[in-house]
């Protein structure tokens, strides 16, 4: 039985090593991700006129979407 007993608390001492080294009872841990980011250059922009009918101006660099909502579609003109 003595022979038993020394296999066990090896085996303890082994796991109990493990357990503290191999992060098995991990309490805090974090994760950092650096995102791809690419800008693709398209924009979308829309303006409430009135709040009480819900109407609306809008403009976008998406031609479908311009073709779309040609009836709120409003063309900006920037000046310097």
């Amino acid at each position: 039985m003595a022979f038993m007993s020394w296999i066990c608390s090896v085996w303890y001492c082994i796991v109990w090593l493990f357990n503290c080294y191999a992060g098995f009872w991990l309490k805090v841990t974090s994760y950092n991700e650096q995102p791809n980011v690419h800008f693709v250059y398209e924009a979308l922009v829309v303006m409430t006129t009135s709040a009480s009918t819900g109407s609306y101006i809008t403009w976008s660099t998406l031609q479908n979407y311009n073709q779309l909502e040609m009836d709120h579609l409003r063309i900006p003109t920037l000046q310097v």
